[in-house]
């Protein structure tokens, strides 16, 4: 007996506080548990997710001050919102993971803002308002919390002005990037620190020179990039720099320059992985062809990838067609749908230089059996009118590919050595006009003093 009297002595009686912490432990657990099966529902059941995020809130902020799911649920919150289309939802729970920021790490920040901003780039594209909110209230806020997160989100706002064409906020708005990147002490100097963060401004700058046709500008900006490009070494907005640069070189019809820019486009974009890459490679070979260069870009060690593709062997039978003097195949090619050369709007630019630069060659070749031939054989043989072989052979006798003359009169082309046709009547003009000198001359002296 008295043994059973010891074991009811020593028996374990709970605390009387004991149901608060009951509590609190099935605040957690309720609480954990309702995030990870919105976690779950987000892909299949967004609407379910939606009110589940929402309540993981509710619940987090009942609980105090700490913070543990209620910035990752409101960023779901804002992902899901834009992805179901209920904007003013999405802005209002964006409001209110800003004021967090402070209170939760720099990484954490970084990650949600880009998956946000991605959400909205996906789901808001129809409601460019929308958008444009959700990035002036993000970047207000980081501003003065975030440098580098800010400018980095300034540069996406930046893209999508250039994508809707808003040139007037895109240039705004690079105003006040590039005053980011000037040293505090000296207003006109940029911050070379900075280097790849100003490379990314120039980059979206010349990229909105090429989309209005300012080469006016673009020749302002392009040198200030190669200052840069010593010490900056981004192959993802080099590639992007170098394209528009080759073809601000092609509008100007310097093809050799714009063949060694487009090229480094090229190896820019091939080396990070950008899938313009092939498109440029197609550009390359254009520029070969419009600059007489030699060099075979498609065998190069970065463009072998591309050999397969039908696009690049298009374009390059178009090169051989053009050292063959094929103008008729190279209409086949041009005409072939499946080359899809003609789809490219950049390409058809130079449709024009690269059938002249074809018509030239051919032209040198057709007349070098003669000493004499007909205009309309000419024209004939090319499928152009006559005028337009007038203009083909007057540049090759300028540039002096072809020694001779153009009898307007008659219609024939004469063809002779530097001692015959023209040149003899250039010879006979010169002594004719040093004749009439010496006579000058004889006549002053006869004339009394």
């Amino acid at each position: 007996m008295s043994d059973d009297g010891n074991q009811d002595e020593f028996e374990y009686e709970w605390p009387s506080d004991d149901g608060g912490q009951n509590e609190e432990d099935e605040s957690e657990i309720l609480l954990k548990n309702t995030f990870y099966e919105a976690d779950e529902n987000k892909k299949t059941r967004p609407k379910e997710a939606l009110e589940q995020y929402e309540n993981v809130v509710l619940l987090e902020e009942q609980m105090g001050e700490e913070i543990n799911f209620r910035f990752k649920a409101l960023e779901n919150i804002v992902v899901l919102s834009a992805q179901l289309g209920l904007h003013q939802n999405m802005i209002n729970k964006q409001k209110n993971l800003l004021k967090l920021i402070n209170k939760v790490a720099r990484n954490d920040v970084s990650d949600a803002i880009n998956n946000i901003l991605d959400a909205v780039a996906t789901h808001l594209t129809s409601n460019p308002d929308s958008q444009r909110e959700m990035y002036q209230m993000t970047l207000e806020h980081l501003k003065s919390n975030n440098e580098r997160l800010w400018f980095n989100i300034s540069l996406r706002l930046g893209k999508i002005y250039l994508d809707l064409k808003n040139y007037d906020l895109l240039d705004n708005l690079l105003t006040e990037l590039k005053e980011n990147c000037r040293q505090q002490n000296n207003s006109n100097e940029y911050d070379q620190s900075k280097g790849n963060l100003l490379l990314e401004v120039f980059a979206l700058e010349i990229q909105m020179c090429t989309a209005t046709k300012n080469n006016f500008r673009m020749k302002s900006v392009y040198p200030q990039t190669l200052n840069l490009n010593s010490v900056i070494n981004d192959p993802r907005v080099l590639g992007i720099i170098k394209e528009c640069g080759g073809k601000m070189f092609m509008s100007e019809k310097k093809w050799d320059k714009a063949l060694e820019e487009l090229f480094e486009s090229f190896k820019n974009y091939q080396e990070s992985g950008n899938s313009r890459a092939k498109t440029v490679l197609k550009y390359v070979i254009l520029a070969s062809i419009l600059s007489g260069s030699s060099i075979n870009y498609s065998g190069t060690r970065e463009a072998k990838v591309y050999n397969d593709d039908p696009q690049i062997i298009a374009i390059m039978n178009l090169r051989t067609a053009f050292e063959n003097n094929d103008i008729n195949q190279i209409l086949e090619i041009l005409n072939d749908k499946n080359s899809q050369i003609l789809d490219d709007p950049f390409i058809t630019q130079y449709l024009d230089d690269l059938l002249r630069g074809i018509r030239l060659n051919v032209l040198i070749a057709r007349v070098k059996p003669y000493k004499s031939v007909s205009i309309s054989f000419l024209a004939q043989q090319l499928n152009v009118s006559k005028e337009e072989i007038r203009g083909l052979l007057a540049e090759l006798i300028l540039e002096e590919k072809i020694k001779g003359e153009i009898d307007q009169l008659n219609g024939y082309l004469e063809l002779g050595s530097n001692e015959t046709q023209g040149s003899q009547k250039n010879v006979a003009m010169t002594q004719w006009a040093k004749t009439l000198v010496n006579l000058h001359q004889q006549l002053i002296k006869k004339l009394p003093q």
